[in-house]
């Protein structure tokens, strides 16, 4: 669940002990952190514990307004909501996100140079432009989930855009900050497919 939009009532049920909208948000927002979360209700005195709780709720609506109203609180909630959810999605797009123990880490893919195995399994680490990382990950999904890597080797996934030069003599590459990879013969197709992007061969 991810990225959803979410009409809730403060009040689900009458009942003192029953669970309540907020409840129901808090869950939400443990599943989907990035929810758009709108409050529609008659409880106007209850807006502030949406604050208290820090909900991060969107909008919150009461529904004693008139009919033209109402709805043209719901139509501004919902753009705002799909707004925001492109901007995530654009954000996201030319962002690399990984994760070192419980910390993740959001890295411009501008600032990635290359992904490499490691001797340990499913051990990856990362070239960027002013240092390196470690983490634990898979080359395979990480070409699949971002459209800026691109494979070499079976080892090796590059970002185009820090490459400063390839050798298709030596079969090499050369990155940005001085690092350099090999690639095999099998994967001329491939570094032809980045040279024709990139106008970089020696």
């Amino acid at each position: 669940m991810t990225e959803g939009i979410y009409f809730l009532d403060i009040e689900l049920s009458p009942k003192q002990y029953d669970k309540t909208g907020l409840d129901l948000a808090e869950a939400i927002k443990r599943q989907d952190p990035k929810a758009q979360i709108i409050f529609v209700t008659t409880h106007d005195e209850l807006a502030l514990m949406t604050f208290h709780r820090r909900i991060g709720a969107l909008d919150y609506i009461i529904k004693d307004s008139t009919r033209s109203e109402f709805q043209g609180r719901i139509t501004e909630a919902l753009a705002l909501a799909l707004e925001n959810i492109a901007t995530s999605h654009t954000a996201q797009k030319y962002t690399f996100t990984y994760k070192i123990g419980h910390k993740i880490y959001n890295e411009n893919i501008d600032d990635v140079v290359c992904i490499v195995t490691t001797e340990r399994p499913h051990r990856l680490r990362l070239y960027k432009v002013d240092g390196i990382a470690e983490f634990n990950g898979n080359l395979k999904e990480l070409v699949e989930q971002s459209e800026f890597l691109h494979p070499i080797s079976q080892s090796c996934i590059v970002n185009a855009k820090n490459i400063k030069s390839i050798d298709l003599k030596e079969r090499k590459i050369l990155f940005v900050n001085g690092k350099f990879e090999y690639f095999p013969r099998r994967s001329l197709k491939q570094v032809k497919h980045l040279i024709d992007e990139l106008g970089k061969i020696q």
